[in-house]
């Protein structure tokens, strides 16, 4: 696959993971609003929830992208340790996939653009 075809995938998937991950996150917290009386935030703070919950999620999808177009082939050796190692590795790529979003998409977005 080309960098385009990348880029493109990417951003698709990208977008969809993060607004359907808004909606159906909006729409419990609001079903959670009107069923529960305990539960009680502002129409401010409903959205900026579901909004910002996506962005998990993403971080994990950016730092898997990011980091597995990089590598060309996994030796045995290392995949024991990736395996033995996986919470850690995961903890990072999730971390650094958030730090990511917007380099990434920026780049897909470059890319895209210049083919």
């Amino acid at each position: 696959m080309d960098k385009k075809d990348i880029a493109k995938r990417y951003l698709i998937s990208a977008a969809l993971l993060y607004f359907i991950g808004a909606a159906v996150i909006g729409i419990m917290l609001w079903a959670l609003n009107r069923l529960s009386g305990r539960f009680d935030p502002g129409a401010g703070e409903l959205i900026l929830i579901s909004l910002l919950c996506p962005l998990l999620p993403l971080g994990s999808f950016t730092g898997f992208v990011a980091f597995g177009t990089r590598v060309k082939g996994i030796k045995t050796k290392t995949a024991w340790l990736l395996i033995v190692f996986y919470p850690v590795l995961l903890v990072f790529i999730t971390v650094s996939g958030i730090v990511l979003i917007i380099p990434c998409t920026v780049k897909s977005v470059i890319s895209l653009i210049r083919g």
